[in-house]
């Protein structure tokens, strides 16, 4: 049977993030496919949140999923709708809009599939 091949999309941030940063600017080189609340993909911080920090995945502007990390979390949730990236989309991560006192080095990586 055929299943679609794996697309993985990578964000690291060393340190803090500042408020409303933007962490990952990608350009589309070929259209994929991600699912619905983003089935796995992950957020780990190599130290927690102190309150609740929520990153903003959008796509040529516009939000379609978020990464919400709870207080005293290094993880996050996601949330969103499947969404389609055609080649020449803009994939953004931004920051939250006031940072997190101690949220730090954060890897991301968003699972997707090729179409």
């Amino acid at each position: 049977a055929w299943s679609p091949a794996p697309y993985d999309i990578l964000c690291g941030i060393v340190g803090l993030a500042a408020s409303g940063e933007i962490v990952l600017l990608f350009v589309a080189p070929r259209p994929f496919r991600i699912p619905a609340n983003a089935a796995g993909s992950r957020l780990k911080a190599g130290t927690a949140a102190t309150g609740t920090a929520v990153f903003s995945i959008q796509k040529n502007g516009s939000e379609v999923f978020a990464a919400t990390v709870a207080a005293s979390s290094a993880t996050a949730t996601f949330a969103g709708s499947q969404t389609d990236v055609a080649a020449g989309d803009m994939l953004r991560i931004v920051a939250p809009s006031t940072a997190d006192a101690t949220l730090a080095d954060i890897a991301i990586t968003l699972v997707a599939t090729l179409l």
